[in-house]
């Protein structure tokens, strides 16, 4: 009797250890939020890049940091040349490439993945400094469809990377935004990324259309990267205005969201950012930074680049077949003088910050879109 008691209690506490162990982990996996169901099923995840040539030595370093993390982790991962894809690529006229990217972008999600399924989209100098972060923290969650995030140094939405779930409603954006290609002025125009801020414009209450016309005069006018630089305040300060009224968008400290939060735009600070650009902290990064954007062979060191950076990793050594081993996380050597407090890290990017933010109103009142509130009264 006394044995059998005695079992049961040695049972008891084995399985009370098992459930603490499995909410510890899934605590600090930072996945405990994607279903709240007792059972847990990874989504389908796929990290895609696309390029137009075979001339990618210059991304060397965030390929192979991408490529070394997606294995370990088992999330698909491929390269993608469209001049390797001409049947996906039939009915995307575009013209210029980073354009026409998204329209083969949509076609390929379409032909390739089962809808619900997610895909991050990466520009191939996109590398992961640090592996210990999962892609299941950043992923679309509930009726997210698209995430984007806005850079750090200036206004603008990044157009370099962004998470989607497949589906009907999110490769049509791919294509609309594609399409701009054929609808944006001449001469200096910012290629996708300023395109892609007239393009969300698409996606907000009707009642500021006519308020549109305005930024467009601008970028119309556009002669230089600095004339960008008035267009697009121009199309967020009607991206937060719309956000004013009691209809399908939304602003919170993290994120604004568009068309009933299918789409989303985390802002500067969000946690649940995954990239920034590496030389906005003179190359420094802390444990809170998962990718960096700019990783380019051609700029290390080049102190006349505004885009400059300093190597981070040695990759000599790198060995992809460690890449599924326990210790894959060796392939990144790092120069360790580059790695600092997450609290000195913050310190820079809120100086940059707040450069940003006072810039922000003289390049509105230069716009003239304040009129907004006598053409929204009528």
């Amino acid at each position: 009797m006394n044995r059998h008691i005695k079992f049961k209690k040695v049972f008891i506490l084995l399985i009370s250890t098992i459930f603490l162990s499995t909410l510890i982990y899934l605590h600090f996996n930072s996945i405990s939020y994607l279903d709240k169901s007792p059972l847990w099923i990874r989504p389908s995840i796929s990290i895609l890049m696309v390029v137009d040539n075979n001339d990618i030595q210059n991304y060397d370093i965030a390929l192979k940091t991408v490529k070394c993390y997606a294995a370990h982790y088992k999330y698909n991962y491929s390269l993608l040349n469209i001049n390797y894809h001409r049947k996906l690529t039939k009915n995307c006229k575009q013209r210029d490439f980073m354009y026409k990217r998204h329209c083969f972008l949509a076609n390929y999600l379409k032909h390739n993945f089962e809808d619900g399924d997610i895909i991050l989209f990466l520009d191939a100098d996109i590398g992961v400094i640090n592996p210990n972060h999962i892609l299941e923290k950043y992923i679309p969650i509930g009726n997210e469809e698209i995430i984007f995030y806005e850079r750090i140094f200036n206004h603008e939405i990044a157009a370099g990377t962004f998470f989607i779930k497949n589906s009907n409603y999110s490769r049509q954006f791919l294509i609309n935004w594609s399409e701009y290609d054929f609808l944006h002025p001449y001469g200096r125009d910012g290629r996708d990324n300023v395109g892609l801020h007239f393009a969300l414009l698409d996606y907000i209450p009707e009642k500021f259309s006519k308020i549109k016309l305005k930024c467009y005069e601008i970028w119309v006018h556009t002669k230089s990267y600095k004339d960008n630089n008035t267009f697009i305040p121009c199309t967020r300060y009607i991206m937060k205005e719309s956000c004013n009224i009691n209809n399908s968008s939304k602003e919170t400290n993290n994120y604004f969201s568009f068309d009933n939060g299918k789409i989303k735009i985390l802002k500067k600070l969000s946690p649940r950012k995954w990239a920034r650009d590496v030389w906005l902290t003179n190359s420094y990064w802390s444990s809170n930074d998962f990718m960096l954007h700019g990783l380019k062979l051609n700029v290390i060191n080049k102190n006349d680049a505004f885009n400059s950076w300093h190597q981070l990793l040695n990759i000599t050594s790198y060995n992809f077949t460690q890449c599924y081993l326990d210790n894959y996380n060796d392939n990144w050597d790092y120069y360790h003088s580059y790695h600092v407090l997450d609290d000195y890290i913050k310190l820079l990017l809120m100086k940059k910050i707040n450069q940003v933010s006072d810039n922000y109103y003289k390049l509105i009142n230069k716009s003239e879109i304040e009129s907004i509130d006598k053409l929204l009264s009528q």
